[in-house]
């Protein structure tokens, strides 16, 4: 039989032949390299009977004869395509040029690489090292622990162990081969067994000291694991110990933990005889915090007694310092009259009778609670859970462009607002911020100027009128940072101000801080990541000076830098800090974004109507703005909303008086 010979590197893909000389699928071929020709079983054309005289439609099998010849016809024929010219191509994805070599063009899925992926590879590295460990086999390291040793391959212990990694790194060449190892034999051990097979066996006996050893050795895999074993394990009973342990390995994560848990279960945790055993650094951290999840303070005295009294000798001397963390004014008058006024403890203690006397203060005298507010009048965030985040919007000027005393709230899903106590200032200009749950109105102008300040208590409805800052002033700006209250720019009558004042709440007192790397009215304020944003403003000798500028301002150095400006100037634009992004929302509806990471702004899609000298703040996580100018001659009446992974702003309510230079205020409060 006559053999078909070709290259060893050839690889040949044939055309379907004639149907006029062996049928509709007579003969596919296809050869690669060296391997074997495959035969197949073709038809015969229904046409006519084949030169063997068999039957048309029926199947055959080639004989020896007839694969020369036909194999000599596919040979013929694909020779004589190489004439070809290129330019009688027609269809590029089916007609390519031919190699000049003779061998067969490549299919796009032939060309392409082929990637491989051993989904078992790094499971079989491992076990072979292991059984190399086990037999000694390429070791170069011995570990020693207890006076036993333990053989091992430097590449995977550094791989696993910073600790080892830098050792051996730093290690002299005459101790590169051996390394004593302050950890028992047996927990050494199955380290080194996880190293090789990322498996290791945590139980309440061990937890301790493998953990410990983790850390020694710096093994973040094992580290997670046993903080996670400690996770599922943590009840009140053990928590403060687990803190305890978790501050000497050093273990941020599991300190975290354990203080996050011990502030959500607090009430059961005081009743356990561990808790009577803590520090008092660990009680402080623990009655002092916001977080603090109890459902009225008296449960936060009976343990600070609770506390004082297991070891009363010892501890009654500390009671008042623990008593300040105490938030008595908050207490139920009775149980502060009927309790705490007669606990011996108490009595016997001159440093807690001015906590006393400031609890019987603020209880008694209702209306001059605005002028006693610190710390220890603030609810707890468990307080908080009990009543409603609101928001609130604080007077303004109507269309008439008269002082609109009204204050009303929304919660939504409810849309329509619903009155507060009525703000009791006659003076226009102001401007309104929040700290500590309570809203201040500052400044202003009637006549002229005025340096007032009031302040509304959620929890009572009322507006009391606090301290006053010493320059007066009016289209300034106010922010709370922090537990303080901050005053920027303005305007006095005459000029535009660079001065910047902060009050304190605790103290109901005011003083001036390091001014304004320039003198503005009209400007926005905001806050992110604790410093303060002046943005935007007039700022020059012309009331139509609008500047772009944006000023920032750093408490713990008392300093101001500039940053990037605005990409269009604003006077009367609003800002609010939602997710770490500020949003300036100017004229002509457009809004902003800046990123202080790149300091760079963004232009984002505009709001549905214009809301300048407008107001906006952040409520229950999204933005909202209310209020403002819709070009000169409009008031804007409604409230809309931010949607910041779509930017689209929608309207949901509508102002139950459309206002401009008003308040708007997030806030928490007893709506029941």
């Amino acid at each position: 039989m006559t053999s078909l010979t070709m290259m060893p590197s050839t690889r040949i893909k044939m055309e379907p032949v004639n149907e006029e000389d062996y049928g509709t699928d007579a003969m596919r071929f296809v050869a690669s390299g060296n391997e074997s020709l495959g035969r197949e079983i073709v038809n015969v054309s229904p046409s006519t009977r084949d030169q063997t005289g068999g039957p048309p439609n029926k199947k055959r099998t080639l004989s020896h004869s007839s694969l020369d010849n036909l194999s000599t016809t596919l040979c013929n024929k694909y020779q004589n395509s190489q004439t070809l010219s290129e330019n009688s191509v027609n269809d590029s994805s089916s007609c390519r040029s031919t190699p000049t070599d003779g061998t067969a063009p490549l299919s796009p899925k032939e060309r392409s690489p082929y990637k491989h992926y051993e989904v078992t590879h790094s499971d079989h590295i491992l076990k072979v090292m292991d059984e190399m460990r086990i037999t000694g086999k390429f070791v170069d390291l011995i570990l020693i622990a207890e006076d036993k040793e333990i053989p091992c391959h430097k590449v995977v212990i550094c791989a696993v162990s910073q600790y080892f990694a830098q050792m051996i790194d730093l290690a002299l060449p005459e101790i590169q081969h051996h390394a004593v190892v302050d950890i028992t034999f047996q927990i050494l051990s199955e380290l080194i067994k996880f190293a090789y097979t990322s498996r290791i066996t945590i139980t309440d006996s061990n937890i301790q000291q493998i953990l410990s050893a983790s850390m020694y050795l710096k093994m973040s895999a094992v580290t997670s694991a046993c903080v996670c074993f400690i996770k599922r394990k943590i009840n009140p009973s053990n928590c403060v110990v687990l803190k305890k342990f978790a501050v000497s390995q050093k273990c941020t994560e599991l300190i975290d933990f354990a203080q996050s848990y011990t502030l959500k279960n607090f009430t059961k945790v005081a009743q356990t005889q561990e808790f009577c055993e803590i520090s008092l650094e660990d009680l402080l951290s623990y009655i002092s915090s916001d977080h603090l999840n109890v459902l009225h303070e008296e449960l936060v005295y009976s343990a600070v007694i609770s506390w004082v009294r297991h070891n009363a000798e010892e501890r009654k001397s500390l009671l008042p310092i623990a008593l300040k963390n105490v938030r008595l004014p908050l207490i139920k008058p009775q149980y502060l009259l009927d309790v705490v006024q007669k606990d011996q403890l108490i009595r016997s203690s001159k440093e807690c009778e001015p906590l006393l006397d400031e609890a019987r203060r603020f209880q008694l005298l209702a209306d001059q609670r605005p002028l006693m507010q610190s710390s220890r009048t603030q609810p707890r965030i468990s307080y908080r859970d009990q009543v409603s985040e609101i928001l609130v919007v604080v007077g303004g000027l109507n269309k008439d462009k008269i002082l609109v005393p009204d204050c009303f709230y929304y919660s939504f899903p409810n849309v329509s607002g619903r009155s507060l106590a009525k703000l009791k200032v006659s003076q226009t200009a102001y401007s309104v911020a929040t700290v500590n749950n309570n809203i201040f109105v500052t400044g202003g102008a009637a006549k002229s100027s005025c340096n007032e300040v009031w302040a509304y208590v959620p929890s009572l409805d009322v507006w009391q009128q606090v301290a006053s800052f010493s320059e007066a002033r009016y289209l300034h700006t106010s922010i709370g940072l922090g537990n303080h209250l901050y005053v920027v720019g303005g305007h006095n009558g005459t000029n535009r101000l660079d001065s910047v004042e902060r009050y304190n709440p605790d103290s109901n007192t005011w003083v001036k801080v390091r001014p304004m790397l320039q003198p503005l009215s009209s400007p926005t304020a905001v806050t992110c990541d604790g410093c303060l944003y002046v943005i935007g403003g007039a700022g020059g000798p012309s009331p139509n000076e609008i500047v772009s500028s944006v000023q920032c301002y750093g408490p713990s150095t008392d300093s101001w830098v500039l940053l990037e400006p605005l990409p269009q100037p604003e006077r009367g634009a609003v800002a609010a800090n939602l997710n770490g992004i500020i949003y300036v929302l100017g004229q002509h509806r457009r809004v902003h974004a800046y990123n202080k990471h790149l300091n760079q702004w963004k232009a984002m899609n505009n709001t549905n109507g214009g809301h300048l000298h407008g107001a906006a703040t952040v409520h229950r996580g999204k933005l909202y703005i209310a209020g403002g100018l819709h070009g000169n001659n409009y008031i804007n009446g409604t409230i809309e909303v931010y949607d910041q992974l779509s930017d689209t702003w929608t309207v949901v309510s509508i102002l139950n008086t459309p206002v401009y230079a008003q308040g708007f205020v997030s806030i928490f409060k007893d709506i029941r």
